[in-house]
């Protein structure tokens, strides 16, 4: 998983396949530290999956989550508000929203 973080130079017709086989990793990555209960791991992760996909709902989620834990409350909201336009009906981010209120 880590070489696949690392690697840059894919074929061209390759390389869609490489961002999004890393954007997984990042998510999942994200998601372990925030069980670990480690979130500055988890929002680190969840940043690097933003530069891949900047309106990815999972990972804005997983970094308002992460930024909750760390008691950062106006980029939390920053983040799941982002999340929430992407994606208005998602229960959990709408959950998540209602707790940090």
């Amino acid at each position: 998983a880590l070489l696949l973080l690392h690697r840059r130079l894919a074929p061209p017709e390759e390389q869609h396949l490489v961002e999004a086989a890393k954007l997984l990793v990042l998510l999942n990555l994200s998601l372990v530290y925030l069980k670990l209960d480690r979130p500055a791991a988890a929002l680190r992760f969840g940043q690097q999956a933003l530069i891949i996909d900047q309106r990815n709902a999972k990972a804005l989620f997983r970094c308002g989550q992460a930024c909750l834990l760390l008691t950062e409350y106006q980029q939390a909201r920053d983040f799941l508000v982002r999340a929430q336009k992407e994606q208005p009906l998602n229960q959990d981010i709408n959950n998540e929203l209602r707790k940090l209120a």
